[in-house]
């Protein structure tokens, strides 16, 4: 469940990119959250992948066109939750050049 305050994102369900396929992503086709894609037009679709440690566990977050023949893509750094890299995804894929 997410709530979005301010265009932020105060709380999302993880979703690891190995346990979930695209026609299952619930952000999939989510355009009241991401702009659409800045090439082609179509919508796009948010994904978080972790990288379990040892001792820790880190976020990264990606955001994908939907269509199968533009291949934009934008992914973050590693965080250490999935709301911050998501939340830094968003941002980064919204972003657009006057």
């Amino acid at each position: 469940m997410q709530i979005i305050e301010n265009d932020k994102i105060k709380s999302i369900d993880i979703v690891t990119s190995t346990s979930i396929n695209k026609e299952d992503d619930p952000y999939m086709n989510n355009t009241s959250i991401l702009k659409p894609c800045p090439f082609c037009g179509a919508n796009a679709h948010i994904w978080v992948r972790n990288n379990q440690e040892i001792s820790y566990v880190r976020y990264m977050a990606a955001v994908e066109c939907n269509s199968m023949y533009c291949e934009a893509m934008i992914d973050t750094q590693w965080f250490d939750t999935g709301d911050e890299a998501i939340q830094e995804a968003i941002i980064c894929w919204n972003r657009r050049v006057e």
